[in-house]
């Protein structure tokens, strides 16, 4: 686990992936597009979770399949703690199959692996372009 950038306006990033290549290109391309917002990392589930409680991100970009804790029970939790948070699911499957409730209303949008580099920042920028309006 650890936090890349430390930009102070107030918006940050937290990126959950088991894959240690995977995590560390997602969080740089992260840490590249959006130099100005603070990025976490986190390996698992369990780990994203504990950054969370710390740092309470506002977009959260996790993989669905992950050891000791999956991507699915991870946003159950993260909802339970701040239903406005922004999660993004990253998964191999097309289609999410979710037997622990309504996939709508744990993800805000799904990315599907192998992640486009395009489709990344546009689903983080349109993240940070609604926070920012909220707030404003």
């Amino acid at each position: 686990m650890k936090t890349l950038n430390h930009g102070n306006n107030g918006i940050s990033i937290l990126c959950v992936e088991d894959d240690p290549t995977s995590r560390l290109i997602l969080s740089q391309i992260i840490a590249t597009k959006f130099s100005a917002h603070k990025v976490h990392c986190a390996e698992n589930g369990k780990g994203g979770l504990e950054l969370f409680r710390e740092f309470r991100p506002d977009i959260v970009l996790t993989d669905i399949s992950m050891p000791i804790l999956d991507g699915i029970r991870m946003a159950a939790e993260i909802r339970a703690l701040n239903p406005v948070t922004r999660i993004i699911a990253m998964s191999g499957d097309s289609e999410l199959d979710c037997q622990s409730g309504d996939i709508e209303t744990l993800f805000d949008g799904h990315l599907l692996k192998p992640i486009d580099q395009k489709d990344l920042v546009s689903v983080i920028g349109d993240c940070i372009e609604r926070i920012a309006q909220e707030r404003a």
